[in-house]
């Protein structure tokens, strides 16, 4: 599952809208809407985006650990 509280945290600390996010992920922005909503988990193609858009930020960070 992708860490959506991590990834709006990182998109308001950077002043990313959804768009500009889409953008750098390459995927559309409704895409980016589901992931954000939690109505997309943790597909491999929403976390390769993610890398895509933050290079700097470690990649387990994007990542909901489940205990």
């Amino acid at each position: 599952m992708i860490n959506t509280d991590f990834v709006k945290e990182l998109m308001k600390q950077r002043g990313y809208s959804q768009k500009a996010l889409a953008v750098d992920m390459k995927v559309t922005e409704s895409c980016v809407s589901r992931m954000l909503s939690g109505q997309r988990g943790g597909s491999l193609e929403a976390l390769e985006g993610l890398i895509r858009a933050f290079p700097d930020v470690e990649i387990k960070s994007f990542l909901k650990m489940e205990k």
